[in-house]
């Protein structure tokens, strides 16, 4: 009894052994197939280009954020400048206003 036994699980890893070889050739057969196909080998290559260009649209991003940094910087000092000049004006103004007013009272007196 334990020769047939011993027999049967010899039968049934051998058998279990080829399936797993056959399986095993059939998947390579396909892998090949597949890498061999002109679909895959044309979507490799589109996913090579594709990568290039996020990495290009990457960089230009990167690049594109540096320039609204330094633009928006720029504003803000154009902005203070501007406001400056405006209290400069009025100040002008002002002082103009007086000078007026004082050479209207000078020449009221001269005359």
């Amino acid at each position: 009894m334990e020769a047939m036994i011993w027999e049967y699980n010899y039968l049934l890893g051998t058998q279990l052994e080829e399936q797993r070889k056959y399986y095993e050739e059939k998947i390579n057969e396909l892998r090949t197939k597949k890498e061999e196909s002109p679909t895959f080998k044309s979507n490799a290559q589109k996913i090579e280009t594709m990568k290039a260009e996020f990495e290009t649209m990457k960089n230009k991003i990167e690049e594109y954020d540096k320039e609204t940094k330094l633009m928006t910087k720029t504003i803000k000092m154009t902005k203070e400048k501007i406001e400056s000049l405006q209290q400069e004006i009025e100040i002008l103004k002002e002082f103009n206003t007086s000078i007026k007013e004082n050479i209207s009272k000078y020449s009221k007196v001269v005359t």
